[in-house]
This record gives structure tokens, C-alpha cells and sequence, in this order.
């Protein structure tokens, strides 16, 4: 029969080979030595090979994989519930060969080999970026650095031996700190000037051409102001307007009053009525007749929009040379915007404590409480043990008396 699947328990020395053919019919089922199972699977064409997924099956997944053979890791979790019965290596092993074939689904990824530094723990700990030691994090190590937004003013503090150490490297870092950020505002002011520069460049082009949209309106209209002309027509029409409607209304008023259709007084407006109109209509005419171009209506439009174009072009460009102004005026205020200043009181003060110093003054108060304490219980001693001879002067003197007494 051939081998089809392969499940293997695997152990310190002993392996458990559990294999099957293509009709699921047990092939064998037999412990290997670990010296063995190279060899043997070597001796095998490529086969589906399963394993529960730990630490050294990635290993042997890497070693069989380079055999040809198609190894797969289960999670023990997806083994277990194909355990048959008790436990022991060839039901683990049959529980695994079963499993690689119904859970493949769950199957996890082999680790690939490494060699090399990337073995390395210390190698591969230092290729993180956030454990490496760089400048900057050196550098944030030894300088402290506080702004105040509301003045400007940045208070360092440098970590240092010695008081001349703290002032050299202060000096050192604010001088370079100066030029850098005098540099860096340089350069945002020259791209700042140039890109207002562009923006003028670019309205002011817009003025020309709306300028000259306008030039070739005024030359279609054949003079300067065409609206001139068109109010004029406009002017005319609402004026015999206004003469026909009073016309109209002295008819009106002559029915009312009863005059008949012969009347003179009724038969001279009506005369007058249809000149006005046929004026008014040929007064209409001379707007939108487009016979030879555009009516003037569409000349008024085109002049109109015309204008307005070259009105919103004229203030662009006044508020792009105003932002231009301002951008330089800003850039010569800023030109040294950013100056160290050292307080005369406190330029020789070291910004972190006198380690040395501070020890030796310790030292020195506590010698002195010492030597504080020492008089002080000294005096008291001296003085507990002058009360006890006087007391003892006293008694023996009262013994004395008592003697030359008797």
C-alpha cells in the first residue's frame, strides 16, 4: 500500500509514526528513534505530513519541508478531540494523522530558520528602533529644556560634572541651537516671500487678461461704454411708455364722460396710440435684434462681466501685494528672531547641583551636630556627677560634726 498520510507524535528520542493509505487503511503504526526519522522520511516520496504544533516541530517541519514532503502544525487543541482513548504515543500519533486531515483549516505557520546574527538575542533586541541608543536620546539624557509660551524664554538644564563643563556645553549647544533655528526661520520666510511672490505673479496675470476680455468687448460694441447707449434706449422706451399709458388714460377718462367715437377729443388719441407703439416696438428691436451679431443686450451682459471680472482682478491682486508687504515685513522683524540671553545674576550659577560640594557640606554640618551632641551630653555628665560629690561632701561633713559632738 502506499503512504498517502502521516501522523507523528513526536518525543525526546522516540517518535511515533502513524501512516495511511489514499482508502484511509492503516499502513503501520511504529515507534522511530530520533537517529531514524530523517533517513526514513528521506526514503519516502512527498507526503502529507502532520504534527502537533510546539517548539521543535518547526524544526522538523523546516527539516521535512526541504524533503518535499507537505508538513502541517495542529494546535494540540484540534488534536485532542480525536483522541480514541487512553493515552499513549500510537493513539496520539493516530489522533494526529486524523486530525491533519479534517483540521486543516486550523493549521499555523512554520517558523523559518535563522542563522546567523539574526539568531543573535542581543543583535536582534538592538535592531529595534525604540531600544536603540541614539544621539538624540543621549542627548534629551543630559539637556532638560522648558518653554514658556507666553514669553519665549527657554530655561536648559545641563547635566554635567562640573560647573565649567555645564557652561562650556550650554554655550556650545546654544550657539549652534541659534544658528540652526535663525537658518530654519531664514528659509520659511524665503519660501513664504516666494509663494506670495508666485501668488502676485499669478493675479497680476489674471488683471491682464480680464483687462483685455474687456478691451475686446468695448472694440465688438465699437465703443468704450456700451451701457451708455443701452440706458439710453431703455430711457426712451419708458418714456413713450409713460406717454402711451396717459394716452390710454385720457380715453379712458372720455368714455367716462360720455364722448362719442366721432369726437375729436376721442379720435386724436387714438390717432396718437399707434405711432407710440410702433415706436416702443422698434425701440424693443434695436435690443435683441442679432441680425448682424450680438443684440445689445448681449453686449450689455458681456461688458458687465467683463468688468466685474477685471474688479475682482484688481482686488486680488491689491490684497496679494498687501500679503506680500506684510510676508517681507515680517521676514526683516524676523530676520534674528531667535537670541540667547544669559541673565548677568545667573550666568555663572551651574545649572545642576555641585555633587562634591553638596557632599562636603553634608559632611561638614554633620560633624558639627556631632560634635553638638557630644558637649551636650558631656556637660550633662559633668554636671549629674558634681551634684553627687557635693551631696557626698555634705554627708560627711554632717558625719564630722556629729562625731565632735560625742
Amino acid at each position: 500500500m502506499q503512504v498517502a498520510t502521516i501522523g507523528v507524535d513526536l518525543a525526546k528520542n522516540v517518535f511515533q509514526i502513524h501512516a495511511i493509505a489514499e482508502d484511509y487503511v492503516v499502513v503501520f503504526n511504529r515507534p522511530l528513534r530520533r537517529a531514524q526519522a530523517l533517513p526514513f522520511f528521506a526514503s519516502l516520496k512527498p507526503r502529507l505530513i502532520g504534527m502537533e504544533s510546539c517548539s521543535s516541530a518547526h524544526h522538523w517541519a523546516r527539516e521535512l519541508t526541504t524533503l518535499g514532503h507537505d508538513v502541517r502544525l495542529i494546535p494540540p487543541m484540534y488534536v485532542k478531540p480525536y483522541v480514541k482513548r487512553g493515552k499513549s504515543d500510537a493513539i496520539d500519533a493516530e489522533a494526529i494523522c486524523e486530525a491533519v486531515m479534517r483540521e486543516l483549516e486550523h493549521e499555523i505557520g512554520i517558523v523559518s530558520y535563522y542563522a546567523g546574527a539574526e539568531m543573535d538575542p542581543l543583535a536582534r533586541v538592538q535592531s529595534i528602533p525604540e531600544l536603540q541608543v541614539t544621539e538624540a536620546w543621549m542627548f534629551s539624557r543630559y539637556l532638560k529644556t522648558v518653554i514658556d509660551i507666553r514669553t519665549g524664554l527657554i530655561t536648559m538644564t545641563v547635566r554635567a560634572r562640573t560647573a565649567q563643563d555645564a557652561t562650556r556645553f550650554s554655550e556650545a549647544i546654544l550657539v549652534r541651537t541659534e544658528a540652526h533655528v535663525n537658518d530654519l526661520a531664514e528659509a520659511l520666510f524665503s519660501e513664504q516671500i516666494s509663494q506670495e511672490e508666485r501668488t502676485v505673479a499669478q493675479t497680476r496675470e489674471n488683471l491682464e487678461r480680464a483687462r483685455l476680455s474687456l478691451i475686446k468687448v468695448q472694440i465688438a460694441s465699437g465703443e468704450a461704454n456700451p451701457r451708455a447707449r443701452i440706458e439710453g434706449i431703455y430711457g426712451a422706451i419708458a418714456s413713450l411708455e409713460r406717454d402711451l399709458l396717459d394716452l390710454e388714460a385720457g380715453n379712458a377718462r372720455n368714455i367716462i364722460a360720455g364722448h362719442s367715437e366721432t369726437n375729436s377729443e376721442m379720435r386724436k388719441p387714438r390717432e396718437q396710440e399707434a405711432p407710440l407703439k410702433a415706436r416702443i416696438d422698434t425701440q424693443r428691436t434695436r435690443l435683441i435684434d442679432d441680425s448682424a451679431g450680438p443684440s445689445l443686450n448681449e453686449r450689455l451682459v458681456d461688458y458687465d462681466s467683463a468688468l466685474v471680472q477685471v474688479e475682482l482682478a484688481e482686488r486680488s491682486w491689491a490684497a496679494a501685494l498687501l500679503t506680500l508687504e506684510e510676508a517681507r515685513y515680517a521676514a526683516a522683524l524676523g530676520a534674528a528672531r531667535f537670541q540667547v540671553v544669559v541673565p548677568p545674576q545667573t550666568a555663572g550659577i551651574a545649572t545642576f547641583p555641585r555633587r562634591v560640594e553638596v557632599t562636603a557640606l553634608a559632611l561638614f554640618l554633620s560633624a558639627i551636630f556631632l560634635a553638638g551632641l557630644r558637649v551636650f551630653f558631656g556637660t550633662a555628665g559633668t554636671l549629674k556627677c558634681d551634684k553627687v560629690t557635693i551631696a557626698d561632701e555634705i554627708e560627711f561633713r554632717g558625719a564630722l560634726r556629729r562625731r565632735s559632738i560625742l
